[in-house]
């Protein structure tokens, strides 16, 4: 495998937040619950992961932080990427992580977004990620109108998909790169820290 990284200044969007409920009535009940529900991915190391039967990474960690800076006991629901912020929307889940994208394109000017979002506790370099045979993904941009393997809600589904991309969708990561290693898809997009924990 070889790996395109874009460069971290050039990534704006690379902080990641935590994001949860964004108004008082949704926070009172959590506080009057005593727990915090926290949706996460089951298969995003090193953010969040099963190792040995317990969920870990990054992401957990921050996760387990805030909920005993607020008091509250937690509670990680496991599921698939594209899930997370539906599952926040429909108050299943209190807060995710994850680097989300959260789309206000549903919202008119005058509409108060609904989500807190916390301080940036991280920031990551994006990379493409194709196999070392493949001569003619060089940059970002040579992926226009190529298969791409990602994950539904992922990060840059928006981006490929503007520049005419297929997505070829996949559960989670390892399912990703195991997309582009049987040449399903020409590449895939992603954090550098999970494309060298995979490596």
């Amino acid at each position: 495998m070889k790996t395109i990284v874009k460069p971290l200044c050039a990534i704006v969007m690379g902080a990641s937040v935590l994001t949860g409920c964004g108004n008082d009535a949704s926070y009172s009940k959590i506080k009057k619950s005593g727990t915090l529900v926290v949706g996460m991915q089951a298969n995003y190391a090193p953010f969040s992961y099963y190792k040995d039967g317990k969920l870990t990474g990054y992401d957990v960690d921050v996760a387990r932080l805030v909920a005993k800076k607020l008091g509250l006991k937690v509670k990680f629901r496991t599921m698939d990427n594209d899930r997370l912020v539906t599952e926040l929307d429909d108050g299943k889940i209190d807060m995710t992580g994850n680097q989300q994208v959260i789309s206000y394109k549903k919202l008119d000017a005058n509409t108060e977004v609904p989500y807190y979002f916390s301080k940036p506790y991280k920031y990551s370099q994006m990379v493409v990620i194709t196999r070392k045979s493949n001569t003619t993904i060089k940059h970002f941009d040579d992926q226009r109108n190529q298969k791409v393997a990602m994950s539904r809600g992922d990060f840059f589904e928006d981006s490929v998909l503007a520049d005419g991309g297929d997505i070829v969708d996949q559960k989670d990561f390892d399912a990703c790169m195991k997309a582009v290693e049987n040449k399903k898809a020409v590449d895939t997009m992603n954090d550098l820290l999970a494309f060298q924990y995979y490596m």
